[in-house]
């Protein structure tokens, strides 16, 4: 996952901790915590926003969600300087912390929370931010209210800021209390303030107001609440719930993975090997820190040798990507770091630490991750520099030329995730002849690209990158940007349907891809790295269809869908039925009146005959809204461990 934080650790003591120890249990915990440094745009707001999504996510991405838990109360205990309690959850849930003589080496400093494992040899890394605050952490990052004397604040000094006005918060439905606040604080600030006074972690607290959720980057007195009105706070659990309400197959999906063991499908699986080796173990690092979903169906991959050759070409191309997108490298230095890269991977100590993106620290650390690298099998290691030298030249020859043309479309997606796929085949099939995948591969990688480039109109244009093919927008348009002026709106969704339509036409490929690759490969988990992200991106097509928000904010599916899609995804029966269902709800999506209809339609029913399965009536399902409720109070059920009255409630609704 990226960070706009620093999440450089140290390999030994970190600055600024003691060297006293806890000695209960066999696991020893140093008292002290890791000091590091926030940039100029880590706030306490982003701050807390950073740890929320992380521990809100992290079960997803493998291992056991008690183990999660009791890691995220570890770690909140010991920041407030309670190690004895932090100690004892951990030996209570038989957490390894890797201490000197532990069986597993480590790159993290011992004894701390950075690094863990549980008795299933499952690995949990917790990032320096979740552990610490940074040194100086601003208060917001833009707040016109405060003077700038008030934009720079600590904790202690946060309480004693003029209060100067009162709101209403009703707890969770216990009881009602009234919280003093400063009306320029935003709401995830006033969360902070709510958890000083009623020790309710922020993490856990949802404020609804007049039937809306408030935003955590909401200033207070932007939102209105009048003296009289009350603010509901609940807790964030039944968010994802709640989200999903009108798809109960979701919401069984959401059940089984949270609680009935589903997310084992993308536990991490690494060998004593991969433990013992600092360099791997730090690729898998930053392999997390730059990407939770790769990183998850990656480690989950079953081939010792093929796990750790992904996760090192997965990196490569990241630098690369890296390189790519900063735009603060003048043109001519791109251009040849971009055309060289692949040689960087011969060069012990080359490094580069100028880059601004989020994720340089792929660049700034890039001779571990050519180390690792040279470490792999000649064989591997043939595949990822061939693959980064035509991308890397790939690459440098659009930096300075704008995409017109469709085809310079397809080319420029070749270069940027089409060779992706034929590297990835390469990997997969070492050693078998494999000519006849190569166009298949490429469509493979470029479905994914397409999608990627069509969804992210609002953040590309924002940060004035444009993917968009000029042949296409001009059609509906004079500039690329003008879809973003509610007069244009209309106009720009036909431009969106036009580019998903393209999209669609990848496709077959898609399918014959992943049919093709079953027969070649035994390995499931394999099988599940490609299928996944196929799934979601024609998942991501349909929320795009039509969508007008495509050109007021970034738009992404729910998490409820997400889990679904990753439950059935795991065969090629699985997924031609879901192929077959989106393309039938992107159908039925069509209006006569848009420019593309009937070539939309005419490519949905490609997949949909290609897939040879019925799709089904979406008029009628088995399911209904009073479905949805039952499910969410026997989910509220087996929460509040009512467990055989949650599952005879569940085994009802599936008998409907």
């Amino acid at each position: 996952m990226g960070s706009c934080m620093s999440c450089r650790r140290d390999r030994g003591l970190l600055e600024g901790t003691e060297v006293s120890e806890i000695t209960l249990g066999n696991n020893k915990l140093f008292i002290g915590q890791p000091v590091w440094e926030g940039g100029t745009d880590v706030t306490r707001d982003t701050l807390e926003e950073k740890r929320i999504e992380f521990w809100e996510t992290a079960p997803a991405f493998g291992g056991q969600e008690e183990v999660w838990s009791a890691l995220r109360s570890a770690t909140e205990f010991a920041e407030r300087g309670d190690y004895s309690m932090a100690q004892a959850i951990i030996d209570g849930v038989g957490i390894i912390l890797p201490n000197v003589g532990c069986r597993f080496v480590t790159s993290y400093p011992q004894g701390y929370l950075s690094q863990s494992y549980d008795e299933r040899g499952h690995q949990y890394v917790i990032p320096n931010y979740c552990l610490a605050r940074p040194k100086s952490p601003r208060r917001h990052a833009y707040d016109p209210g405060l003077s700038p004397s008030r934009k720079y604040i600590t904790e202690d000094e946060e309480l004693k800021i003029e209060l100067d006005t009162k709101i209403r918060i009703r707890l969770d439905g216990r009881k009602d209390i009234k919280l003093e606040v400063n009306s320029e604080d935003t709401i995830i600030s006033c969360k902070r303030r709510l958890s000083l006074v009623e020790n309710v972690s922020v993490s856990s607290q949802l404020w609804c107001h007049s039937g809306k959720v408030l935003k955590n980057s909401q200033i207070l007195r932007e939102v209105n609440i009048p003296c009289d009105h009350m603010v509901q706070q609940s807790v964030t659990f039944l968010m994802e719930f709640y989200v999903s309400m009108y798809h109960p197959s979701e919401l069984w999906a959401l059940f089984r993975y949270k609680y009935l063991g589903g997310n084992t499908l993308l536990s991490p699986q690494l060998t004593t090997e991969e433990l013992q080796s600092a360099d791997l173990m730090k690729c898998y690092e930053y392999l997390e820190l730059t990407s939770r979903s790769f990183s998850a169906v990656i480690r989950s991959i079953q081939d010792n040798t093929l796990r750790p050759a992904v996760c090192i070409f997965y990196l490569v191309l990241r630098a690369l990507d890296t390189i790519e997108d900063d735009m603060n490298i003048p043109i001519d230095d791109k251009v040849t770091m971009l055309s060289n890269f692949y040689t960087y991977l011969q060069i012990p100590d080359w490094r580069y630490k100028e880059s601004t993106e989020k994720d340089r620290i792929v660049l700034e650390d890039f001779p571990t991750i050519s180390r690792a690298f040279r470490g792999l099998p000649i064989r591997y290691q043939r595949v990822i520099n061939d693959i980064a030298g035509q991308m890397g030249r790939g690459f440098a020859g659009y930096l300075e030329k704008r995409i017109v043309t469709v085809e310079e479309w397809d080319e420029y997606c070749l270069y940027a995730a089409g060779l992706v796929g034929v590297g990835l085949t390469n990997l997969f099939t070492s050693g078998t002849e494999v000519a006849h995948m190569t166009e298949l591969s490429i469509g493979m990688g470029r479905f994914l690209q397409k999608t990627n480039i069509t969804r992210d109109y609002f953040e590309d244009t924002t940060q004035g990158r444009h993917f968009w093919p000029e042949e296409v927008w001009h059609k509906y348009g004079d500039t690329i940007d003008t879809f973003k002026q509610p007069e244009n709106v209309a106009q720009g969704v036909a431009c969106l349907n036009h580019l998903i339509t393209l999209t669609l036409t990848e496709v077959p490929n898609v399918l014959e891809y992943l049919a093709q690759l079953g027969e070649l490969t035994n390995d499931n988990t394999v099988f599940n790295f490609c299928a996944i992200p196929q799934v979601m991106a024609i998942a991501t097509l349909l929320l795009c269809y039509n969508n007008k928000n495509v050109f007021k904010k970034n738009v992404k599916i729910r998490k409820g869908e997400t889990v679904s899609l990753m439950q059935e995804a795991t065969s090629m029966k699985g997924v031609k039925t879901i192929f077959s269902e989106y393309a039938q709800l992107i159908k039925n999506k069509i209006q006569s009146t848009d420019p593309s209809a009937q070539e939309t339609a005419r490519i949905c029913n490609i997949i949909i005959q290609k897939c040879n399965i019925m799709a089904p009536n979406y008029a009628v399902t088995r399911y209904t809204m009073n479905s949805s409720v039952v499910l969410i109070i026997a989910i509220i059920s087996y929460r509040y461990n009512l467990h055989s009255r949650a599952i005879s409630s569940i085994q009802g609704i599936l008998k409907l």
